[in-house]
């Protein structure tokens, strides 16, 4: 611990041009944003595997509904933090978004094309680069834990061991979290298995008649994960605009920090077009 704490004193006693509560902020909206990016990579990665190990070239097209959204805060991370990153941390967020950059774009290359039987060849290509991506999460994972050690004020929304545990099977050829068995998910995977989609958008909210800008993380049926809304307490009525200008009304239903849960007022359609993964 006291290591750790020595490492975050040396990253926000030189922070630059952003305030030191400012970059703190930032780095836990980071590390959140980057373990919530994890639970879905794990999931595409081990369907990937799931098919690979079973001789399967067929793609299913279900599975563009559980790639994962670009993680906006991590591409953009060096810069909002003004070269206060160690040369550690930067070099990792650096090969991370690349590998993202380099699955993602394989993945949707075959579904948009249509391409429904693969050869085993590009099956390989695709396990291989989800894989990469599993790999650097748990890297960009560990480089936050030691800048930002957990304290009891936090408020996990996930599992950590059981994520990483997950991470690791996916990295290594594992299938414990593919879509094509009919298994009983954990119930921390099994909340952004259904519907739930990963936004990453700049926003803004009006909490308590006061407005700011928030990182909007993910959407369900039920409501919005939000960043940056330190302050926000228990059952406060607030309303959030995305970048689109689509407004959304509710109340908070839990606060953890700077990150706090949106409760609709009515639920959305599963239909809705905030859950329609053609724009991601």
């Amino acid at each position: 611990m006291a290591t750790n704490l020595l490492g975050m004193k040396a990253i926000f006693s030189s922070t630059g041009n952003v305030p030191r509560e400012r970059l703190q902020e930032l780095y836990r909206a980071a590390k959140s944003e980057n373990e919530n990016f994890g639970v879905l990579a794990a999931v595409v990665s081990c369907t990937l595997n799931d098919l690979r190990n079973e001789g399967a070239c067929a793609l299913p097209r279900s599975m563009l509904g559980f790639m994962p959204g670009d993680p906006v805060l991590l591409q953009n991370f060096r810069a909002l933090a003004s070269g206060s990153l160690t040369a550690g941390l930067e070099m990792h967020l650096i090969y991370l978004t690349a590998q993202i950059d380099v699955a993602k774009r394989l993945l949707r290359e075959y579904l948009d094309d249509h391409r429904y039987f693969l050869t085993h060849h590009e099956i390989d290509q695709l396990c291989h680069a989800w894989r990469g991506v599993c790999d650097h999460v748990l890297i960009v994972m560990a480089d936050f834990d030691s800048l930002l050690p957990e304290t009891e004020t936090d408020a996990p929304q996930i599992d950590r061991i059981r994520l990483e545990q997950s991470l690791v099977d996916a990295r290594e050829g594992g299938a414990e979290l593919s879509l094509n068995r009919n298994c009983s998910f954990p119930k921390w995977a099994q909340k952004r298995r259904h519907r739930r989609v990963l936004l990453n958008d700049i926003g803004k909210a009006k909490i308590d008649g006061q407005v700011r800008s928030v990182l909007i993380t993910d959407a369900s049926a039920g409501g919005l994960g939000l960043d940056f809304t330190e302050g926000a307490r228990k059952g406060d009525r607030i309303a959030v605009m995305l970048s689109t200008g689509r407004t959304f009304h509710g109340q908070i239903a839990w606060s953890a920090g700077t990150r706090s849960g949106l409760q609709f007022d009515e639920e959305l359609s599963h239909n809705d077009i905030l859950f329609s993964w053609e724009s991601v």
